[in-house]
């Protein structure tokens, strides 16, 4: 079982990815620089395990305006990459630089990625300047959202996880190529542990 330390260190982890960030080694090359850059507004863990047919499953929640393709992936990926100690967390910092050297960093695999909610704030914040704007609130909708969650969504992820594992082949399998076609070295300065505030 995961431990509460565990999950405090992951949202340690986290924390880095709150704010105004580069995501340039977060997703596909050949974007303009300025695309890189995204505002997260939330990013934590829950600090209770989900417990599915014996498997522990933690809800990760990222929330901002816009995300650029894969970006939330590699940041999952990044998360377990130092969870497991594949990279320190001195590269977090790294990885967020507005002008860095490219990094690799590996795909979290889709099936545990899913679109909870929409945030329609500032859709409401402009419709509230507007008299004849209806503003949108999904909030009641919220606890058959869950339901559903609970009862069809998660019962599935923990079954294909049970079959296939996938975050831990897959993730062991990317870092044992790339270390490979880097020769062993590691692709990315060593620097003191930071969190950018």
């Amino acid at each position: 079982r995961i431990s509460q330390d565990q999950i405090h260190k992951a949202q340690s982890i986290l924390k880095h990815y709150k704010g105004t960030r580069f995501f340039r080694n977060y997703t596909k090359p050949g974007f303009a620089l300025g695309s890189f850059s995204r505002i997260i507004k939330k990013a934590e863990i829950n600090r209770k395990p989900i417990v599915i047919n014996d498997r522990e499953f933690l809800v990760i929640t990222i929330a901002g305006p816009s995300f650029i393709i894969r970006q939330v992936r590699k940041m999952i990926g990044m998360l377990i990459s130092v969870m497991r100690g594949f990279y320190p967390e001195s590269v977090m910092y790294y990885s967020l630089k507005r002008y860095s050297t490219p990094i690799y960093i590996p795909t979290a695999c889709a099936p545990y990625l899913i679109l909870k909610s929409i945030d329609f704030s500032e859709y409401n914040r402009a419709c509230s300047l507007l008299s004849d704007m209806p503003q949108l609130d999904w909030t009641k909708y919220n606890k058959r959202a869950q339901a559903f969650l609970e009862t069809n969504i998660l019962p599935r992820m923990a079954e294909s996880d049970a079959m296939m594992n996938f975050v831990s082949w897959e993730l062991e399998f990317l870092f044992i190529f790339e270390l490979l076609r880097h020769g062993r070295k590691c692709p990315f300065p060593l620097l003191p542990a930071k969190c950018a505030s």
